[in-house]
């Protein structure tokens, strides 16, 4: 189909239709080709605008005209695949998805793919800007996305909505979302990236507006190439959670989260947001830098943590918790981890365990100060700024020693001024067991008292209320 400067619209009614009605609809085992040279203005009043049923491929060429979609319900859709290989995609919905692939549930010839080469897509959707069944995989483009109202949509109902920015449904094994690169701005109510399977982000510019998680799978989650300097640059301004997922790897790129509940949450969910006793998640990083602003836990895991690489900043915010929560094991080497925060239940040297040494700040700290790091050659190694009043300052390096200086300065970098830090060493992995089963046979020794207690007081129950009975029988 060739286009140039048409204009079509479709004003059938739902009602006399039964809703099975689109301005462009391709019947089932179809391939359809799209050349675009101008300007392409589409309306859908009745339901879907493009719409291709069981097993239909439609591709759009990179040709350099303009699709303006205006939907009613879904811009474009397809049972089988979408292809998207250029062009520019003005897609606006009233109350569905902008792109959406998910075949009917007895389908088993269609894919469920969306694949796009690259384009440029700007997408105003009531409820997903891209859903597929199967597999979202982007290798270039640039994404502007709004669903619903946006992250700030006070009327949008978490419960019974769905509005994210790319989702796959399918948690069936090769599930994913992939992205090689691009440039996104996503700002959604619901999540922004969300799997039921795998997610993966290789490379690309993200800025993230979301009021649930920013970016979450279900299953492997992984983030950046191993040993790469490069990486994805994530910007995540508002979120729930920042980054969630069972198997969480992060092997490079530069990510900032600013979070009102955990920065980077490694755990097992499925569709009703359970946790599922039978799988252990563990979170790994090797790489990048990350900062973190969070509300509940800067680090969270159901399972493990292993920090083996990467340079990581966790800040706590006004309502923050612990900035690290594990239920397994927590190994660290070759990393640079600095929490400026408040004094928690534990410090940090007490449940970090590794090969490395520490520093320890222990005295009140006025906001809108910069925390500056330099190394024996008196170079600044890490500058983080204190946005929050606050007690305590802890930082691991692989090689901080006792030559390195710390200082407080004013924001713009004037004024600096030494503060004296406590250096020591981690403890070993065996040394942390060993107090980990201590407090376990602590928790035992309460709980065991208490029931104790309980049976010690309904025997005295019984024997008080026997001998009030027996009085009573003698009177």
């Amino acid at each position: 189909i060739a286009l140039n400067n048409v204009n079509i619209s479709d004003y059938e009614e739902r009602s006399t239709t039964g809703g099975d009605c689109a301005t462009i609809k391709i019947k089932r085992r179809s391939e359809v080709t799209f050349y675009n040279y101008n300007s392409f203005y589409i309306k859908g009043t009745c339901k879907n605008v493009i719409k291709g049923a069981c097993n239909v491929s439609l591709i759009f060429e990179s040709t350099p005209g303009e699709y303006i979609i205006d939907a009613f319900y879904i811009g474009i859709a397809s049972e089988g695949s979408i292809l998207f290989k250029g062009g520019i995609f003005n897609i606006t919905t009233e109350i569905s998805d902008g792109i959406h692939v998910k075949p009917d549930v007895n389908d088993t010839e269609s894919l469920g793919n969306i694949i796009i080469k690259d384009g440029t897509f700007y997408i105003r959707s009531h409820c997903d800007a891209f859903q597929s069944r199967n597999k979202i995989e982007i290798e270039n483009g640039n994404f502007d996305i709004k669903t619903g109202e946006g992250f700030n949509d006070s009327h949008y109902d978490s419960e019974t909505g769905n509005a994210k920015g790319f989702e796959v449904t399918n948690n069936n094994i090769g599930s994913e979302i992939i992205i090689y690169n691009g440039n996104f701005i996503v700002n959604t109510p619901d999540d922004s990236f969300h799997s039921d399977g795998n997610l993966t982000l290789i490379n690309g510019n993200y800025t993230i507006y979301s009021s649930s998680d920013a970016i979450q799978a279900f299953d492997y989650l992984l983030i950046g190439e191993k040993n790469s300097v490069e990486g994805p640059n994530i910007s995540i301004m508002n979120c729930k959670e920042g980054i969630e997922g069972k198997n969480l790897v992060i092997n490079s790129g530069k990510i900032n989260i600013k979070s009102e509940d955990d920065g980077i949450n490694s755990s097992k969910k499925n569709k009703t947001n359970e946790i599922k006793s039978n799988s252990k998640p563990n979170l790994n990083i090797n790489g990048g830098e990350i900062n973190i602003i969070y509300n509940d836990n800067g680090l969270d895991s159901n399972g493990d943590i292993n920090l083996l690489g990467g340079d990581i900043n966790l800040i706590r915010g006004e309502q923050g918790n612990e900035p690290i929560d594990y239920s397994g094991e927590f190994k660290l080497s070759n990393s640079s981890l600095i929490y400026i925060g408040k004094k928690g239940n534990k410090t940090l040297n007490e449940i970090i365990k590794g090969n490395q040494n520490y520093a320890e700040y222990n005295e009140s700290i006025e906001k809108n100060k910069l925390i500056k790091i330099k190394s024996e050659n008196n170079i600044t190694i890490k500058t983080v700024e204190i946005t929050e009043e606050t007690n305590y300052i802890f930082y691991t390096s692989y090689n901080l020693n006792e030559n390195y200086t710390f200082y407080f300065s004013d924001i713009d970098g004037t004024n600096e001024e030494i503060f004296n830090v406590t250096i020591g060493k981690l403890k070993k992995e065996e040394i942390i067991k060993e107090e980990k089963e201590k407090d376990d046979d602590n928790w035992v020794w309460i709980i065991l008292g208490i029931v104790g207690a309980v049976v010690l007081a309904f025997i005295i129950f019984l024997i008080v209320r026997a001998i009030k009975r027996k009085n009573g029988t003698n009177n």
